[in-house]
C-alpha cells in the first residue's frame, strides 16, 4: 500500500469521524428538528463559513472531476485540498471551542450507524460507476456533501423513532385515563422551568404528593415518558411543563396530559422565528387554555399585555398574577437584593411579608406565578408564604456561587432571552464591587427581531458598566452599538474567551455567566 493511500485514509477517517460528531451535535441541539435546523443555517445565527467550506469542497472535488483524466496533478490535487481543507477546519474549531460531540443517547449512536452505513454504500458505488483510480475524487465528494448524509440518516432513523413515540404516548395517553390527579400544564416563552420548579416546592411544603416533569421534558414525546414513569395513582398533582415551536404541539400536549389547570408566564420573542410573529406563538401557546374543561382554571401574568388582550374573550376562571398590578396574586413593597428579595405577598384578601431567597425580576414573577398555581389548586395563603423562606432556584438560573479568587459568580446559563439577560444585567446593579462582568452569548432563534433585541440589549449592557465578553459573532454590530468599544470583547476560541475574561478577577469581581456558553468558559470562573 502507498504512502499516499495511507495518508489518504488517515485524513479521510479524521474528516469523516469529526464531521459525523460534529453534525449530529448540532442535530441533537436542535432535537431533531428540521424546522430547528433550517432556521439555525438561514437564520443570522448561521455560520456563513460552513457554506464557503462546503462551496470550496465541491468546487475542488468537482474541478478534480473534470480534468483528473487528462492531468495527474489536477485528480490528487483537488481532492486533496477538499479533504485538508475540511480537516484544518475541525482541528481549528477544536482548538477553539473544543471538541464538539453528542451526548451517546441510544439515537445518536443509531445516527452514527446509519450515517456510516450510508458512506460505505455510497464509496462503493462510486467505485463500480467511476472507478477505483477515482477513489480521491469519490472520497473529497463523499467529505463535501457530509451534513446531506447526516441529514439523510437522521431522516431515516426518524421513521422507526417516530412509530415508537407514537406507541409511547399511546401507552402514556391509555395510562392517564386510569389515574386522576390535579393535572398543572406550564408553557410561555420565558420562566416555564423556575415556575413549575417553585411550584414543585410549594406543594412538596403544603405536604401535597407531587411529581413534576424532569429537566427538560416539554415535547409531547418526552412528557409521554416522563407520565409513564410518574404518572401513578398515589400522587395528588402532576406538573407538565410544555413547549412548542409550532401550532398544535401544546394542544397534543394537553390531550396527553388533560390539565386542570393552564398556567402561561409570558408572551415573548424567544424561538418567534419557527412561529413568525408574537400573534402566532401566543395562538400556540393559547392552546393550553383552549384545552381545559369547563370547570379549568387559567392562571395568566397580568403583565403581559398580549395575555390580557387574549384573555377577554375568555369565559373561564382566570387567576390573574403580577408584580406590578393589584390582581388576584400580586407583590408589592418589592425590594431585590444581591442574595435575597423581600416583598409583601397578597393573595385574595389576605397580605404576607415574604423573603425570598432568590433574585432578579424574572424569578420573582415566577415564584409568584407558582404561587397563583398553588391557591388555584387550594393550598393555603399563609402556607405559601411561610414556604417563600425555603424556595431554592432552579441549578444555574440566577444561581448565585463563589468563584475564583474570593469572586461572586451569578450563573445564569441554563438558557437565554431577552427578558432573562435585561434582569440578570440589571441585577448586577445590587453589587458594590467594581469589576463587573458579562460573560454571554447572543441570544437565538428570534428571526426578524434580532436585530432590534440585540440593539436593546447593548443600551442595557451599556448601562450596567460591565466588561462584557462575546462568545460568537452574530448580531456583532447591534451589541456594540450603543457600548464603548473598551467595554466590549468578542471571541471565536472558547479557551481565549476563558482565559481573557477570568484574568484578574478577585475579591472585588462579580461575573454573569449569561446563556448557554461553552462549557469550558462555564468551569473556568469556579474553584
Amino acid at each position: 500500500m502507498s504512502i499516499e493511500i495511507v495518508a489518504l485514509t488517515v485524513v479521510v477517517l479524521a474528516d469523516a469521524l469529526l464531521g459525523l460528531l460534529s453534525q449530529i451535535f448540532w442535530w441533537q441541539r436542535k432535537e431533531y428538528r428540521w424546522d430547528r435546523i433550517k432556521v439555525h443555517l438561514v437564520g443570522s445565527e448561521g455560520a456563513p463559513r460552513h457554506y464557503f467550506l462546503v462551496l470550496l469542497a465541491m468546487v475542488s472535488a468537482a474541478l478534480g472531476g473534470l480534468f483528473g483524466h487528462s492531468s495527474a496533478f489536477a485528480l490528487h490535487f483537488f481532492p486533496w485540498l477538499t479533504l485538508l481543507a475540511v480537516l484544518a477546519h475541525h482541528l481549528i474549531r477544536i482548538r477553539r471551542q473544543g471538541m464538539l460531540r453528542p451526548d451517546m443517547t441510544l439515537k445518536a449512536r443509531l445516527v452514527f450507524v446509519v450515517a456510516t452505513v450510508l458512506i460505505y454504500l455510497l464509496l462503493t458505488i462510486g467505485i463500480r460507476i467511476l472507478g477505483e483510480p477515482d477513489i480521491f475524487i469519490i472520497v473529497a465528494f463523499l467529505v463535501a456533501f457530509l451534513p446531506l448524509i447526516v441529514a439523510a440518516a437522521v431522516g431515516l432513523v426518524n421513521i422507526p423513532a417516530w412509530v415508537r413515540k407514537q406507541q409511547i404516548i399511546r401507552q402514556a395517553a391509555f395510562d392517564r385515563n386510569k389515574v386522576h390527579p390535579a393535572v398543572v400544564g406550564i408553557t410561555g416563552s420565558v420562566g416555564k422551568t423556575s415556575t413549575k420548579f417553585f411550584l414543585h416546592q410549594l406543594l412538596e411544603q403544603a405536604s401535597r404528593s407531587v411529581r413534576s416533569t424532569k429537566q427538560h421534558r416539554n415535547s409531547e414525546f418526552t412528557v409521554a415518558q416522563d407520565m409513564l414513569e410518574q404518572l401513578t395513582s398515589d400522587i395528588d398533582v402532576y406538573v407538565a411543563e410544555m413547549g412548542a415551536y409550532r401550532k398544535n404541539e401544546i394542544k397534543l400536549l394537553a390531550a396527553l396530559a388533560q390539565p386542570s389547570v393552564g398556567v402561561i408566564t409570558a408572551i415573548g420573542n424567544q424561538h418567534i422565528a419557527l412561529f413568525g410573529s408574537r400573534e402566532s406563538l401566543l395562538n400556540a401557546k393559547w392552546e393550553l387554555i383552549d384545552a381545559l374543561p369547563k370547570n379549568g382554571t387559567a392562571v395568566l401574568n397580568a403583565d403581559d399585555q398580549l395575555l390580557q388582550q387574549r384573555a377577554k374573550s375568555f369565559t373561564g376562571t382566570i387567576i390573574w398574577y403580577s408584580i406590578h398590578k393589584q390582581v388576584d396574586v400580586y407583590m408589592s413593597d418589592v425590594t431585590l437584593g444581591s442574595t435575597e428579595t423581600t416583598a409583601t405577598l397578597h393573595i385574595q384578601d389576605g397580605s404576607y411579608p415574604i423573603t425570598l431567597p432568590l433574585v432578579s425580576e424574572g424569578l420573582l414573577i415566577s415564584f409568584t406565578a407558582a404561587a397563583a398555581t398553588a391557591h388555584a389548586l387550594g393550598v393555603e395563603a399563609s402556607v405559601i408564604a411561610e414556604a417563600a423562606s425555603s424556595m431554592k432556584s432552579f441549578s444555574r438560573t440566577m444561581e448565585i456561587r463563589s468563584g475564583k479568587n474570593s469572586s461572586i459568580v451569578i450563573d445564569d446559563s441554563y438558557s437565554a432571552s431577552e427578558d432573562a439577560v435585561c434582569n440578570a444585567v440589571k441585577h448586577l446593579s445590587q453589587f458594590p464591587r467594581s469589576d463587573k462582568r458579562v460573560i454571554m452569548v447572543p441570544v437565538i432563534e428570534l428571526g426578524t427581531e434580532g436585530s432590534a433585541v440585540h440593539t436593546r440589549l447593548s443600551k442595557v449592557l451599556a448601562a450596567s458598566k460591565a466588561r462584557v465578553f462575546v462568545y460568537g459573532d452574530t448580531f456583532a454590530e447591534e451589541l456594540s452599538s450603543a457600548i464603548p468599544a473598551d467595554q466590549i470583547s468578542w471571541f471565536a476560541d472558547a479557551k481565549a474567551l476563558a482565559s481573557a475574561a477570568t484574568e484578574g478577577v478577585s475579591k472585588d469581581t462579580v461575573v454573569l455567566l449569561e446563556g448557554r456558553i461553552p462549557a469550558v468558559v462555564r468551569k473556568s470562573f469556579f474553584l
